[in-house]
């Protein structure tokens, strides 16, 4: 029990990475899972003005946090070389709640609420004290969840218009572009995978049903859908491996 609602999980190795809502003690905790029915608590951090860690990623020695707070640097950097005394490297203002954050080699790419400019920032994080902005694209939405593979971003935003998820070119770092296509859903995107030419995207309860989608992305400037199921519940995570794939569903 942690007492706090639970944003993102994490697993590398036996270590286990918990980010929750902002409250009373260590926002971002860290598990040993060596024996895996019975966790063992290493250590954690509490993070400043009881921020929400909204996103989550860990690259090697390197926790990297998206928060849910403009009281400061809502995206940071911890060194977790010492999981039972995880230390704050850097950080970096953004003025506003970020809900995602995905690293892939030098860069972490980050998804903020609408209102911000540009939703989706690119960082350099070739130092962790020190991560710099060093491109970014105005989308004109609540970015919910990034996916990165190869020299494209599959960025999930909060329904409205159309096309819930957008297919970004992140060839050039310092100048991310938008391709010519994406996915129109039913409703709000929770999360997508990547596996080879095809993308797996999962969504809220609309009405009676969330979505479970296949689509084809060969070719990131012409998607399209090769089939869907719908699921008495909302769907909030995914993970393929081979031919299955697994969903996380609320209250099913």
């Amino acid at each position: 029990d942690q007492g706090a609602s639970i944003n993102k999980v994490k697993v590398v190795g036996t270590r286990l990475y918990l980010g929750r809502n902002g409250g009373t003690g260590n926002d971002f905790i860290i598990y040993d899972i060596t024996i895996p029915d019975s966790p063992q608590l290493l250590g954690g951090a509490d993070i400043a003005n009881s921020a929400d860690v909204r996103g989550m990623d860990i690259a090697g020695s390197i926790a990297y946090l998206a928060l849910g707070t403009s009281g400061g640097n809502e995206v940071r950097t911890y060194d977790i070389s010492k999981p039972n005394d995880p230390k704050l490297l850097g950080g970096l203002e953004f003025g506003n709640n970020l809900n995602a954050i995905t690293v892939s080699g030098n860069y972490a790419y980050v998804g903020g609420v609408a209102g911000i400019a540009n939703e989706f920032q690119i960082i350099d994080i070739s130092r962790p004290d020190n991560p710099v902005v060093v491109g970014g694209l105005e989308v004109g939405k609540a970015i919910q969840e990034i996916f990165i593979s190869g020299n494209y971003a599959y960025v999930s935003y909060a329904t409205g218009a159309g096309n819930e998820l957008i297919i970004i070119d992140i060839t050039d770092p310092k100048n991310p572009a938008l391709t010519a296509d994406g996915f129109s859903l039913t409703s709000q995107p929770n999360e997508s995978y990547v596996q080879g030419n095809f993308i797996y995207m999962v969504t809220d309860q609309d009405g009676s049903a969330a979505e479970f989608r296949i689509g084809n992305i060969a070719n990131p400037g012409s998607t399209a859908t090769l089939g869907t199921i719908e699921i008495g519940s909302t769907i909030n995570s995914i993970y393929v491996a081979g031919d299955y794939a697994y969903l996380g569903t609320l209250g099913r």
